[in-house]
């Protein structure tokens, strides 16, 4: 026997001209929906189901469920809205124990809800609402209790808050600008510059704590635009800041970071680096540094020093009974290899006038000896006027490094 189905429909007089947006269905109800996809990832299979309503000819009630629960991608996700005949849209969608696992990022517990709202009359939908996931781990940071909101009515349509793990003084901050040039930027602040460093990087913190430990507060920004996301090989541009004017020290640079999500390499292109140290500046010529970079072959930088005034220096050096005061000027070749620092031909001249005194607790076996000519300089080394001092320096840092001091001048 064949039993004929009756739709309902609807007549011309339920429904305004307007209706058109509505679903030409008084009633809908769809369940085991699956959409299977092939990515680089593996296969994911998203399942869901659907019910669609009319209460009254001016608007439809939408109430969905979406889940998954692959490797890859684990979620549930539950929402109703609201459809108006005259193309008013509205859904608000909760998100349950969302998870992914893909191998530039991993994300468990986001929960959080989401509204999405067409108005007929606006040329762009509205998003907004929070997701917050218990630990996000990314480009090897470990993120813990993520707080990420969005609102695409903003210049700043999506930012997110977090700290690493066990580091309460280091934030993470991270902004997507969909105005006016559609660009992520992404901020790290960090009360001290070590603790950072041995987040980030621990196998080079020896290297670095020596530059960076008298240099607080640290802050890095990276900038880049959103189609980065999309690519294997992504770049963006940086800012970097250790310390401030009330810091002994402060290190500034720009430039740009490459990250290869293949190797999970990450590549630093430094453009303009400067420091100011004992009321000069030291500026440091261009350079290109790699995360996994072993000292071969050698990376050389140059240090052009201007204006270091010699009683801050003395004191930096914390060398018992040493006193100076003038200026110096110079360069500094300097090369990082697998065995270390290695300064090239160093050159540092004073500028001017200037004076400078050694008088220890006790002499290095060096300036010891009881005959005539130790003892003169001695008491030279104690009180010496200059007009002009000159330094040659050259060897690796932990080993035999070769010095000629040259000064005019005399003593009283």
């Amino acid at each position: 026997h064949r039993r004929r189905h009756s739709f309902p429909t609807r007549r011309s007089s339920d429904l305004s001209s307007s209706s058109d947006a509505l679903i030409p269905l008084k009633n809908l109800l769809l369940q085991g929906i699956t959409l299977d996809m092939e990515t680089e990832q593996g296969n994911i299979r998203i399942q869901g189901k659907l019910s669609v309503s009319t209460p009254d000819p001016s608007h439809q009630v939408l109430q969905y469920a979406v889940w998954g629960q692959q490797h890859q991608v684990s979620f549930e996700a539950k929402g109703d809205g609201r459809l108006a005949a005259n193309g008013d849209m509205s859904l608000v969608t909760t998100l349950n124990d969302g998870r992914i696992n893909l191998p530039d990022i991993e994300i468990s517990r986001a929960a959080g809800t989401v509204t999405y709202q067409r108005s007929a009359t606006a040329a762009v939908p509205v998003l907004s609402g929070q997701i917050v996931a218990g630990k996000v781990n990314t480009l090897g940071a470990l993120l813990q209790n993520v707080a990420m909101n969005v609102d695409t009515t903003k210049p700043v349509a999506l930012s997110f808050q977090s700290s690493p793990a066990g580091h309460k003084d280091i934030t993470v901050q991270g902004q997507w600008r969909s105005a006016p040039d559609n660009r992520l930027e992404m901020k790290v602040t960090s009360a001290s510059a070590v603790e950072l460093v041995d987040v980030v990087a621990a196998d080079k913190a020896d290297t670095v704590k020596p530059w960076l430990q008298n240099a607080n507060p640290l802050t890095v920004m990276v900038t880049a635009p959103i189609t980065t996301l999309q690519e294997a090989k992504k770049s963006a541009q940086y800012t970097f800041q250790a310390g401030n004017a009330a810091s002994r020290m402060s290190l500034s640079s720009t430039g740009t970071l490459d990250y290869d999500s293949a190797t999970q390499v990450s590549t630093l292109h430094s453009q303009d680096t400067k420091m100011t140290l004992a009321k000069g500046s030291i500026e440091v010529s261009p350079f290109s540094w790699a995360s996994d970079y072993q000292g071969d072959p050698p990376l050389s930088v140059v240090l052009t020093l201007r204006d270091m005034d010699m009683a801050e220096l003395a004191q930096l050096a914390e060398i018992d009974g040493l006193t100076a005061t003038g200026t110096l000027n110079g360069t500094l070749p300097l090369a990082y290899t697998k065995d270390g620092l290695v300064l090239g031909k160093g050159n540092v001249t004073s500028a001017g006038e200037g004076r400078f005194s050694y008088t220890p607790t006790t002499f290095p076996s060096s300036l010891q000896g009881d005959d005539m000519r130790m003892d003169t300089l001695r008491k030279t080394l104690s009180n010496f006027h200059f007009t002009q001092i000159t330094m040659d320096m050259s060897g690796p840092f932990s080993g035999k490094m070769t010095t000629r001091l040259k000064a005019e001048g005399k003593s009283p």
